[in-house]
């Protein structure tokens, strides 16, 4: 998926990796929070054993869908391990 506008975010418990075009980012509670560029396509994966909690904030003009399929991008499922 993609949002047309920047999305950031903060673990609180847990863990994550991310996937977009660049590579993988692996994001672990209390870690360095993520960004992701506005319209960069993009594959979230909860990975640990537990639930993963964070605080979410997707910066962007209100008359954009939220959220759209990013069917020109294909993953290489690079968080796959972690799962």
């Amino acid at each position: 998926h993609r949002h047309p506008g920047v999305e950031a975010w903060y673990t609180l418990d847990g863990s994550m990796c991310l996937e977009t075009p660049a590579g993988k980012l692996e994001q672990r509670a209390g870690g360095p929070g993520v960004l992701v560029r506005g319209g960069a396509p993009m594959v979230l994966t909860g990975t640990g054993t537990g639930p993963r909690r964070s605080v979410v904030l997707i910066l962007q003009d209100a008359t954009k869908p939220r959220s759209v399929h990013a069917p020109d991008w294909t993953p290489r499922d690079l968080c796959r391990a972690q799962r």
